[in-house]
């Protein structure tokens, strides 16, 4: 199974996910089955609409779990720690989301408001 992890700012819209999810699987060559965000953007609709549009599961992860992974998080960017307390969302979301033994397949790919990794589950 592949999760993308989405990390964002505040304002991010659902073509902006669906946009630099697509532009992600279109690099690695493959297809998302699972959506992940942070808990912290639970409340934000652009979440659920692009889930809801790519007819994908959405998992919002909490931040115990994106603290778990984070030594397994190749990138570390210093706006994003500042900002949210994680250095990396985008990969810890879909790292945790993936599970135990879990892969990235792509590390963090930006796009204006967001950011995506895609993981792979363990065999």
């Amino acid at each position: 199974m592949i999760v993308a992890g989405f990390g964002s700012r505040r304002d991010v819209t659902a073509q902006a996910l669906h946009d630099v999810l697509r532009a992600a699987e279109a690099l690695c060559g493959a297809q998302a089955d699972l959506l992940a965000a942070p808990a912290f953007r639970a409340g934000e609709a652009a979440f659920v609409e692009a889930a809801e549009s790519m007819g994908l599961a959405l998992r919002f992860i909490a931040e115990a779990e994106m603290a778990a992974v984070a030594p397994l998080c190749p990138t570390h960017s210093g706006r994003a720690l500042a900002a949210v307390g994680h250095a990396s969302v985008a990969e810890a979301v879909c790292l945790a989301a993936a599970g135990p033994g879990a892969r990235l397949i792509l590390p963090r790919f930006a796009h204006p408001t967001a950011t995506c990794a895609l993981a792979e589950t363990a065999p």
